[in-house]
């Protein structure tokens, strides 16, 4: 009977740190599962941010492609030297990648970013060919160089302003995403795209374009009045 009760009293002490330290570790799974579900959705937050800053420098580098294409026509149609001020604005990298849990989506960054280094890297010397020409220009120096690297410059702007439209769809399409998975019940799953998910992105990309539509009607009215005032 003694022994039995020893026995007992053994299982018993084993059984309550057993259990303790059962407690103890989900307790310590549970925590660290929230911390990276908090990590993961404000690395959603800061990627849509992101997205939405690109789809301003999109813009933006669209505008100075027609610019710089104007000015080109201009010379043309006057005969005449003229020098064009506007620069393209160069893409941040996003560096969140280890902060989502969405395996496709990790996916659809790395590769967006991979397309934004070679917007990047294509950019870059249009910039520096019209710094130096602009520099030898007021210099009275560089007309035959300009004038003879305009007609490659006009194709590469053609090119650029062809990528910079679809850099453009992409982005919207990117950005439907992470809207929708921010709202998503379990945005941190790392299982793939459902097909229901890929419905609900093509409507939250709906949703986006219209957004668009009525910001850049604004943004027309208000350009519009500033220029008539």
């Amino acid at each position: 009977m003694e022994e039995n009760l020893l026995l007992m009293n053994v299982i018993s002490g084993f059984a309550g740190a057993f259990f303790a330290f059962l407690f103890i570790r989900l307790a310590f799974f549970c925590e660290k599962r929230h911390e990276r579900k908090m990590i993961n959705h404000k690395a959603f937050v800061r990627l849509e941010q992101f997205l939405q800053v690109n789809l301003g420098i999109i813009s933006s580098n669209k505008f100075v492609i027609d610019d710089h294409l104007k000015t080109f026509r201009r010379m043309q149609k006057e005969g005449r030297i003229l020098v064009n001020f506007n620069r393209f604005n160069f893409f941040s990298i996003s560096d969140i990648l280890l902060d989502l849990l969405n395996i496709d989506l990790i996916n659809d960054i790395f590769y967006y970013n991979n397309d934004l280094r070679k917007s990047n890297n294509s950019l870059k010397p249009i910039n520096d060919f019209f710094d130096i020409s602009r520099n030898d220009l007021m210099n009275n120096n560089g007309i035959k160089s300009y004038l003879d690297n305009i007609p490659f410059i006009r194709e590469q702007l053609d090119v650029q302003n062809i990528f910079l439209v679809d850099l453009d769809d992409v982005t919207i399409n990117l950005l439907a995403k992470v809207r929708f998975l921010l709202r998503d019940k379990a945005p941190w799953s790392s299982s793939k795209y459902s097909a229901q998910k890929k419905k609900n992105f093509k409507a939250e990309r709906e949703r986006i374009l219209e957004e668009i539509k009525r910001f850049e009607k604004k943004d027309k009215e208000r350009i519009g009045k500033i220029l008539n005032s």
